[in-house]
């Protein structure tokens, strides 16, 4: 079979991957696997574990729309597959219809009461590692490059993706909304991306999903280890939905077609129902001891001139439903692509109205008119604490490129006299986008300046403060302005778990460097 020709994104030094897999939800007994691929006539499945192995074979339509894409629940997709055994680590080779192989590794979650071996869980964001001439630059990629060996030496299970797994904006002379870029792109006579219909919009976006996807680093950590994407600005335009511009005709082909790109190559790896006919991406997880649920900030973000409301009543209620289901659980994950805390309110109210509400302050929810959604949804996270008082709830967020482990103090103020609560956030931001060392220090600067203030508004029936926590050992630095990686770690004990929080970044010698230990949370 003759070779295929090299493919390339114009404008960038990088060949595209022409196959390409990765693990999705992995469950006790099930495992969703999403691939690109034209060579999927036939697609021949060959999983192992320690004892047992089998064989399958199934041809895949072909499947311009989504540019080759792919999602598989085993065992449900594949005819004569049994249900996989819990607490298992699998290999899954895929071997495609031109000879090409890839293999997937993941390990099943165990039963819900079943204790398990110490594990942790990856939290990362903002993968951008291009310069301005469109090249993979060592700096950039290798902490990223590292990173699967560091993280199954932690014994990672689950990785969060945060947000920005691509970037439709940047590099900035790349730009997809770059006009003299986008002559060069599309050079039949479509001027901009604003001219461009949504079928045009969706391939563009999906391009530089295989683009980014293609880049090592990422490509492998993809394959070793289950991840979970949530959408955020950069996978459609930098700070959507803050402004009401985004929400107008000019922007709905954009908006469709990059949502459906989205789709192709990130939520359709996950359990959510009806994935490609709805407009909402949210989703549940669980391992053993911990549950998680990340919330869509992006696809009903709206800005009605009064109000930016992030997120719509059903995700709401969905989520206030999770939490009431897992009252018993350990230990609880709230993903938000964007930190609930990070700026304190004057500072970014001041910035919103310098900069306007295309810019990165009126996309916080410190901004004034996101204080409903902001006040809304943590006081339902407060009355759940109030429920589950022994429960460890952890925000995990990236965005903003800083590392960041905070503590919010909170105290009931219709009963002053109770124990105050105490809800954590794990900022990880960025794997792989390298920013200029004066703004890594300026980011890095903004949630010291809110230590000792509220989270909420003054009407909040929650009185809170916000600080930094504490490390231990050598492991002390917090904020953390280099590339970084976040990691919920937890230990088994007599009573239950210990439960930690850390962020590595790269070392001197090229290993990545724990720069931050929690200690057990309380």
């Amino acid at each position: 079979m003759p070779k295929p020709p090299v493919e390339r994104v114009h404008g960038f030094d990088l060949d595209l991957e022409r196959h390409l897999a990765a693990m999705g939800s992995v469950g006790t007994r099930n495992a969703r696997v999403w691939l690109r691929s034209p060579n999927v006539a036939p697609l021949k499945l060959r999983l192992r574990c320690e004892g047992f192995e089998v064989r399958h074979e199934l041809s895949l339509p072909r499947s311009d729309a989504t540019d080759h894409t792919y999602s598989l629940h085993y065992p449900g997709d594949v005819q004569g597959a049994a249900a996989l055994a819990p607490a298992t680590r699998y290999e899954l080779r895929l071997e495609f219809d031109d000879g090409a192989e890839l293999t997937l590794c993941f390990e099943t979650a165990p039963e819900r009461d079943a204790k398990s071996e110490p594990f942790s869980i990856g939290v990362i964001s903002c993968h951008q590692p291009f310069d301005p001439q469109g090249r993979l630059t060592d700096r950039a990629t290798h902490f990223l490059d590292r990173l699967p060996e560091v993280f199954l030496e932690h014994r990672v299970k689950r990785v969060l993706l945060m947000g920005d797994q691509i970037y439709a904006d940047c590099p900035t002379t790349r730009s997809l909304f770059s006009d003299a870029y986008f002559r060069e792109v599309m050079p039949d006579g479509v001027e901009t991306i604003f001219d461009c219909n949504r079928a045009e919009v969706r391939r563009l976006y999906q391009d530089r999903h295989r683009l980014f996807f293609s880049a090592p680093g990422f490509k492998r950590l993809q394959e070793l280890f289950p991840c979970y994407p949530i959408l955020d600005d950069h996978e459609i335009r930098d700070n959507f939905g803050s402004a009401e511009e985004h929400h107008g005709a000019g922007y709905a082909a954009i908006r469709s077609g990059a949502l459906d790109a989205f789709v192709d190559y990130q939520a359709c790896r996950l359990e959510i129902p009806q994935v490609r006919t709805q407009r909402g991406y949210h989703f549940e997880w669980d391992y053993g001891p911990v549950a998680g649920f990340v919330m869509d900030l992006r696809s009903h973000k709206r800005n009605d001139g009064e109000r930016i409301q992030l997120f719509d009543s059903r995700q709401f209620h969905q989520l206030a439903a999770f939490l009431e289901r897992h009252r018993e659980t350990p230990v609880v994950v709230l993903g938000l692509s964007v930190p609930l805390v990070h700026i304190p309110d004057w500072l970014v109210g001041a910035a919103g109205l310098m900069l306007g509400e295309t810019s990165d302050a009126a996309d916080r929810w410190s901004y004034f008119k996101a204080h409903g959604a902001r006040d809304e949804l943590f006081e339902l996270l407060c009355e759940h604490q109030l429920k589950a008082p022994e429960q460890r709830i952890i925000i995990a967020a990236g965005d903003v490129h800083v590392g960041v482990a905070g503590l919010i103090q909170v105290n009931d103020k219709q009963q002053p006299k109770e124990r105050d609560l105490r809800l954590y956030q794990l900022v990880s931001s960025a794997v792989s986008n390298l920013e200029s060392p004066v703004k890594t220090w300026a980011a890095s600067l903004l949630p010291l300046m809110k230590r000792g203030l509220s989270v909420a508004s003054d009407d909040c029936r929650y009185a809170s403060r916000f600080d930094l926590l504490q490390g231990i050992g050598d492991a002390k630095r917090n904020p953390v302005p280099e590339l970084n990686a976040g990691l919920i770690r937890m230990d088994p004990t007599d009573r239950g778990y210990e439960v930690r929080i850390q962020l590595l970044t790269p070392g001197a010698d090229g290993r990545a460097v724990e720069v931050f230990s929690s200690g057990a949370l309380g």
